[in-house]
């Protein structure tokens, strides 16, 4: 049951479902399982976890963005939800970060990977 009002609990569980996606990357040239796919799948690699997980959200209502690394060649997601833990400066928001491919909480981030001049947001919306 997604309805819950509180938008940190949602956005926990939308990231543990992403979590226990099957990591996958589709080996047919784009490297990119579609979100769609992704989602009714339950498989895909960081960005198509990311792409799903952030489109699911915005459809519920709670602002997210893609957080990206060309150096660290790794997308993650990011939350604009109360809680604790390390947040990522976007658009004048600091978003709290989840990281789709580990089964780490809502607002952590591997300490290799924390220098957060490495990554650039997007915004799926409008």
């Amino acid at each position: 049951d997604l309805s819950v009002g509180d938008p940190t609990e949602l956005a926990r569980r939308v990231l543990g479902w992403s979590q226990l996606f099957a990591y996958e990357r589709d080996p047919e040239g784009t490297d990119f399982v579609p979100p769609l796919a992704a989602a009714f799948e339950a498989r895909g690699d960081c960005d198509a976890r990311a792409v799903a997980a952030a489109a699911l959200l915005e459809r519920l209502g709670i602002d997210a963005v893609l957080m990206l690394s060309r150096e660290y060649s790794h997308a993650m997601l990011a939350v604009d939800v109360p809680g604790g833990g390390q947040r990522f400066a976007f658009d004048g928001k600091k978003y709290l970060v989840a990281e789709t491919t580990a089964k780490v909480g809502l607002g952590m981030i591997a300490a290799d990977q924390a220098d957060w001049s490495k990554w650039m947001g997007v915004q799926l919306g409008d």
